[in-house]
């Protein structure tokens, strides 16, 4: 029984200490603002630009490209082909989908850290 008392007090010294170094860590370490690592740079901002509309105008000719090559399946009559093409529709859509939630959130970050 007094193994498991010594074990108890042990804990709570340990937590007791982790807690103060806590406090004191929190007091001395800085927390600076976010700061833009390219110092501005247009650059980057121009590569961030193209990789954001490059997603939906990519995402754009597969949903057509998809819907043409069902077409073709279609008159063709070849129903492997159109089945090929409808398998790439959820991908295309999914592409722009994360196009348009990723546009805003990349701007949000860019603006932040003006």
């Amino acid at each position: 029984m007094a193994l498991i008392a010594h074990a108890y007090t042990l804990v709570d010294t340990v937590a007791s200490t982790i807690s103060h170094l806590d406090v004191v860590a929190q007091a001395t370490i800085p927390n600076p603002a976010p700061k833009d690592p390219t110092n501005g740079s247009p650059a980057v901002e121009l590569l961030f630009a193209i990789a954001k509309w490059g997603v939906l105008v990519a995402g754009a000719l597969g949903l057509l490209g998809s819907f043409a090559v069902m077409g073709i399946g279609k008159l063709a009559d070849n129903p492997s082909v159109m089945s090929k093409a409808k398998a790439g529709i959820p991908y295309a859509v999914i592409a722009i989908l994360g196009g348009f939630l990723a546009i805003p959130l990349v701007n949000a970050i860019q603006g932040s850290l003006a």
